[in-house]
């Protein structure tokens, strides 16, 4: 089998994977018996919510669980949430798992007629292994639904000497 069908088979089966592993907490509180105090003090205040970098979100660290072996020592980038036709508005979250130099994903999002209209860098996994990424699409418009394009990749600072670059661009639905 060519390394070209094994990716891609091993992205398959990824995408599977992370579409039948996801799981949602309980979200029954569980009382303290009466009259015992708390272990945790409550802090006064709202609490803070860390922003979507610091932390991937369990469906995205679920991705990068059970990598084929072929992938633990490559360069790649898996883009798990979104496949060609996903319909994208403002607010999308994108989600996958990586490998990367530095840790670095740059994504494009293209309106039909080839212009970006949206774009930015997230992290992922790098030279200690895989690591899940996820990036919020937002901040753009188009007048019209629309096919556009979205592109994902982690760039090649090498100029060729190292693993390809991984690149991912599929046709997506843009609404306004």
């Amino acid at each position: 089998m060519t390394r070209h069908r094994l990716l891609i088979t091993a992205a398959a089966a990824l995408a599977l994977l992370g579409a039948a592993c996801t799981t949602e907490a309980d979200p029954t509180p569980t009382p303290s018996p009466a009259g015992t105090a708390s272990a945790t003090p409550t802090p006064a205040g709202p609490t803070p919510t860390p922003p979507a970098t610091e932390t991937a979100p369990p469906a995205a660290a679920a991705d990068c669980e059970a990598l084929p072996a072929v992938l633990l020592d490559s360069s790649f980038v898996l883009v798990t949430s979104a496949t060609a036709g996903t319909v994208i508005e403002p607010g999308t979250e994108v989600s996958g798992c990586s490998r990367t130099f530095e840790s670095h994903i740059d994504w494009r999002l293209l309106d039909r007629d080839g212009n970006e209209v949206a774009a930015g860098f997230t992290m992922g996994g790098g030279v200690d292994g895989a690591g899940a990424f996820t990036f919020v699409i937002d901040g753009y418009s188009v007048a019209e639904p629309q096919v556009g394009q979205l592109e994902v990749n982690a760039p090649d600072p090498s100029g060729g000497e190292g693993f390809p670059s991984s690149q991912h661009r599929f046709p997506v639905v843009l609404l306004p």
